[in-house]
């Protein structure tokens, strides 16, 4: 019951966000990220993840994910396979997602995506300093890679606030290389 109310709150939180970004600026992005893991045995290692994005919901865009899960003392690696749909037409994509904390408080999480139709690439990186129950702040890097034509690249602060323990709200600035592209995001992150 628990895990359903936290994903009704993102689900919620994500609605109420959209209409926001539809109006605004292509500055002003939502996301909505919804991650299920599930272990083989609850003494294992080892089990599967998910995920589900759907960045600026209502524009058509999905990407979901899932593939083996290997959790350890000092954080989790997932290698996982599915698809990024740009109104409906579906691209192959390779993820490899690492949460890493083994320098407490220090926190670090990536996210490589490879599209092998394309050639393209994808790598966020975010550095935090948690602060306990009031949430982390630090920095985030977004950046795509494009086989033909021009990368972007972005770096900016970041603040995550906890709501429970599967529910968080992340807000960022970023400073991108291509002109007048910096971006404003607010997250909605649900773990289940």
């Amino acid at each position: 019951m628990k895990h359903l109310i936290t994903l009704l709150s993102g689900c919620l939180l994500a609605a109420m966000l959209s209409p926001i970004q539809s109006e605004a600026s292509d500055l002003c992005n939502t996301k909505l990220l919804l991650h299920g893991t599930k272990t083989v045995a609850d003494s294992s290692q080892f089990g599967v993840a998910g995920w589900f994005i759907l960045p600026n919901p209502g524009s058509g865009t999905v990407v979901a994910v899932a593939g083996p899960r290997l959790t350890t003392k000092s954080g989790w690696v997932e290698l996982m396979v599915g698809f990024k749909s740009v109104k409906q037409a579906g691209e192959l994509l390779i993820d490899l997602r690492v949460s890493y904390d083994a320098y407490k408080p220090i926190h670090f999480w990536t996210n490589v995506e490879y599209f092998p139709t394309t050639g393209d690439w994808y790598l966020y990186v975010d550095c935090n300093y948690d602060l306990g129950s009031l949430g982390k702040i630090g920095l985030e890097t977004e950046n795509t890679f494009y086989v033909n034509g021009r990368n972007n690249l972005s770096i900016g602060p970041r603040i995550v606030v906890p709501f429970t323990g599967q529910f968080a709200i992340v807000g960022a600035y970023q400073f991108h290389s291509q002109g007048n592209q910096n971006q404003a995001w607010a997250r909605a992150v649900v773990n289940f």
